[in-house]
């Protein structure tokens, strides 16, 4: 609207124009507003039409991923900050990790420190099938959206997944709709640092190993 200001007093413009670009830049800015704050919802209607766009081969994940160890004690989702502390915390305990993330980069980072690594991506429906639920005894979901984090969780249902599953939560709130769920244990990542996290992991897990389910 600035340039087309200026165009005006150059001459190069009328005010038609002007009404115009500037008619369409309020509709524009407005709409994105609301696209913008309703994108999962809008994300929910559109991922059919989508899938269309999306390539059958997804080389460069591919290309991001390791061998999985044989047998996996925690399968970690989400190798960000927290994830990647809650990881670090984990190695003295000499456990089988498996981490997930759908950023190439924090996937390059984390295969680099030493941790067996696979591409994946929350919101595919197919996403569960892809892990090593088989041997896994605890799922640790670092993504601190409910929506996310409801989604796995019922993937893990769907999967026939007997261990424990760890969300993670923004509040109290989250904390209570995602025990309502069937989260066994929620982090708060501003309250569990990532070392209280590591133990209340590793209490799941010995804990499990003592009572297996079933």
């Amino acid at each position: 609207m600035i340039l087309a200001a200026l165009g005006v007093q150059l001459g190069q413009l009328g005010e038609g124009e002007l009404s115009l670009i500037t008619l369409v830049g309020v509709i524009t800015i407005a709409l994105s507003t609301y696209m913008i704050l309703g994108s999962d919802r809008l994300y929910t209607w559109l991922q059919g039409p989508l899938r269309l766009l999306e390539r059958a081969t997804p080389f460069s994940e591919l290309g991001t991923s390791t061998s999985g160890p044989a047998r996996v004690d925690v399968v970690l989702l989400g190798l960000g900050r927290f994830g990647g502390a809650i990881h670090r915390q984990l190695q003295p305990h000499n456990l089988s990790i498996l981490g997930i993330d759908f950023d190439p980069q924090a996937l390059r980072l984390a295969a680099a420190q030493g941790l067996p690594v696979q591409y994946g991506d929350s919101e595919d429906p197919e996403f569960t099938a892809s892990l090593p639920l088989s041997s896994a005894t605890v799922v640790v979901s670092t993504l601190p959206a409910l929506e996310s984090n409801a989604a796995i969780h019922h993937g893990l249902q769907a999967a026939g997944f007997q261990g424990h599953f760890i969300a993670t939560a923004h509040d109290e709130a989250e904390v209570a709709k995602l025990e309502f769920l069937g989260a066994q244990r929620t982090l708060l990542p501003f309250l569990d640092a990532a070392e209280r996290a590591a133990e209340l992991i590793v209490e799941d897990l010995l804990e499990l190993r003592a009572h297996p389910p079933g």
